[in-house]
């Protein structure tokens, strides 16, 4: 008997080392099998577009002038090649094309619809779409008058770190939500905010504008993306459409405003749907005072904090009310606020942003992207002047992008006050423990949230269009998982081994 048990101990330890071995093996296959994939270079020439309708002189998109664009006179199209495949394209608009756009393959006639969340800067993953990198695509604006400032092609591969791949608006999941008036306002009186919470924590970050600038120039929307991409922030804005000008007293902007054609109550309006909207955890807005007396930063900060109680009111507002329901915001902080301060730390290193600070981010990417707004005194406000660098937020004592106030909180008073989030959690963590005190259901499966949720590009089906292919793992993909599979078998068979040999062992004694 003392035979058999040894016989079975080292039969166990065979089918150990076994799964040892092919788990090291496996492991090693899958490293060989996944090379690092190279970048993708530009490619785009004046000959990549082999023929157009609906358009007259191509060539000011490969200009790189964003505020020129090439207008379409009603439906139009590009046919563009290479003959060694096209990676992506990366397309610079002037206005959202908001209804979406078709890129077909023309070798195999697949269709897929693109751009439906009107991105301005939207780029387009051809492999990813076709599983390959065609040679030819025909992209189709068939709704209508279309801008394209720029277009850009690139070879298969990892797209360069400023090719802007946004995610569209945080719907119901928005962690911050901050008001900016202007573009440049979320790199100055807000600088550090979006380089901390949304590059180096990973939180869902919404920003939204009051103006687009679009009564006085159409290149500012182009400086907001680049400089809330430069700092990491990867969700789409929401760009607001009020006129852009300088008053110096609320009375006088809300005056100006009129002139314009909009009421008090739209700017409320506005504010109080994207709360609904975003169902922001924390809210951040201007001074009341307008930081440097700028009327419309008052006015955002007066109408944000009135939209922090109507939110939740479904008699205020209904229309947004119905579309997307109340919410009532935990936290909303607004700046240089002189109660329950609160002075953010933006000065200290950070390995998620390669050993920057907070503020040194927005200092050295973000603001920098404001071309139009570097002649002004903000450049000295953020970089120094009169012989006196500025290396750290803290150094700027007017305007202080440090200085904020606990305005509104539902979750009680800030005591370590160091922190936007404390008493509060994130979205992504609410989900997490709703997931975990519901077991029972599939881990893909997220909490349900109320509202319409956004829409993903599929299929066409057109004249010459092949009917979408059903989704296949990757060869890599399967063959991986079987190996699990199989050192997972080898592991219970060796369990079950021991527990044999246990058994024998007490049966026998």
């Amino acid at each position: 008997m003392k035979q058999k048990i040894l016989a079975l101990l080292v039969l166990a330890a065979m089918v150990l080392t076994l799964g040892q071995s092919l788990q090291a093996e496996a492991a090693q296959t899958d490293a060989d099998a996944k090379p690092q994939e190279q970048e993708a270079t530009l490619i785009s020439t004046m000959r990549s577009v082999k023929s157009h309708s609906g358009f007259q002189d191509v060539s000011v998109i490969w200009d790189d002038v964003l505020n020129k664009s090439l207008a379409s006179k009603d439906t139009a199209s590009l046919t563009l090649e290479h003959s060694e495949g096209i990676g992506s394209l990366y397309f610079f608009y002037q206005y959202p094309y908001e209804v979406g756009y078709t890129v077909t393959d023309n070798a195999t006639g697949q269709s897929f619809i693109a751009g439906k969340y009107g991105f301005l800067h939207d780029f387009v993953d051809l492999v990813a779409m076709f599983g390959y990198a065609p040679s030819s695509v025909t992209v189709t604006y068939p709704h209508g008058k279309v801008h394209i400032c720029e277009l850009r092609l690139y070879s298969p591969g990892t797209p360069p770190a400023d090719v802007q791949r946004w995610k569209p608006p945080a719907e119901h999941k928005a962690d911050l939500l901050l008001f900016s008036t202007h573009g440049d306002d979320e790199q100055l009186f807000f600088a550090g905010v979006l380089p901390y919470y949304a590059k180096a924590l990973g939180y869902n970050v919404q920003v939204v504008y009051l103006t687009d600038h679009r009564n006085l120039t159409t290149s500012r929307v182009h400086e907001m993306l680049n400089g809330m991409w430069s700092v990491g922030c990867d969700v789409y804005p929401v760009f607001g459409s009020f006129p852009d000008f300088l008053k110096e007293t609320i009375s006088s902007t809300y005056s100006e405003f009129k002139a314009y054609g909009y009421t008090r109550s739209d700017i409320l309006d506005y504010c109080t749907e994207q709360l609904r909207r975003f169902k922001p955890k924390v809210v951040v807005a201007h001074d009341f005072n307008g930081e440097y007396s700028h009327g419309q930063h008052m006015v955002y900060a007066d109408c944000v904090a009135e939209a922090l109680t109507a939110a939740s009111d479904p008699a205020k507002m209904p229309h947004s009310a119905e579309l997307y329901g109340t919410w009532d915001t935990p936290k909303a902080y607004f700046h240089l606020y002189w109660e329950n301060i609160l002075v953010m730390d933006w000065d200290t290193p950070m390995e998620e942003l390669d050993g920057l600070s907070p503020f040194q981010v927005t200092q050295k990417y973000g603001f920098p992207c404001h071309k139009s707004q570097l002649w002004t005194w903000f450049s000295g406000w953020i970089n120094g002047k009169n012989g006196v660098k500025i290396t750290k937020a803290s150094q700027i004592a007017t305007y202080s992008p440090c200085l904020y106030g606990l305005y509104r909180s539902t979750v009680g008073p800030d005591v370590e006050k160091k922190d936007f989030f404390e008493n509060v959690t994130t979205h992504a963590q609410d989900d997490a423990l709703w997931l975990e005190q519901n077991p029972q259901l599939p881990p893909n499966i997220p909490p349900e949230t109320t509202g319409p949720e956004p829409t993903t590009p599929q299929a066409t089906q057109g004249p010459e269009a092949t009917a979408p292919q059903a989704y296949e793992p990757p060869a890599e993909t399967r063959s991986e998982t079987s190996q699990i599979l199989l050192i997972s078998a080898l592991v219970v068979l060796s369990l079950l081994v021991c527990v044999l040999i246990l058994l024998l062992f007490l049966r026998f004694k």
